[in-house]
């Protein structure tokens, strides 16, 4: 990764601009879900798991780079909808758990979802 950096941060500042998009499930509606942010009802060992107050995380995250400048900009635009509305129809409660089970244990862990994703699976698959 050291020797590739260089030609990744040229990239970045000279072409594009990228656009991805990551989800996740959570526990509350709060925008905030860095990794050091203060504890909510989405964090913790007591956290439970309840479609009626779990939401489905988008973000739209853009890179874009100012090669005049030599440098780039990165955005994050976060979206949450009602998980029972996000997987209203079957397949999409199919796909989102064939997703989660397609995740390593460090993937599940840094998604936030240790505590409460095997009762989002269980939940999920009824819904399919």
């Amino acid at each position: 990764m050291n020797r590739t950096a260089p030609r990744l941060v040229e990239a970045v500042i000279s072409r594009g601009p990228f656009v991805r998009f990551a989800w996740g499930v959570s526990m509350g509606d709060r925008l905030d879900h860095h990794p050091n942010a203060p504890a909510d009802q989405d964090r913790g060992e007591a956290t439970r798991f309840d479609p009626d107050g779990a939401f489905l995380r988008v973000e739209r995250q853009t890179l874009s780079g100012f090669p005049d400048a030599g440098g780039a900009l990165f955005t994050i635009r976060p979206f949450t909808y009602p998980l029972r509305e996000a997987v209203g129809g079957s397949g999409y409660a199919r796909q989102l758990a064939a997703a989660l089970r397609s995740m390593t244990p460090a993937q599940v862990q840094y998604k936030g979802l240790s505590v409460i994703g095997a009762d989002l699976l269980t939940w999920l698959d009824q819904q399919a």
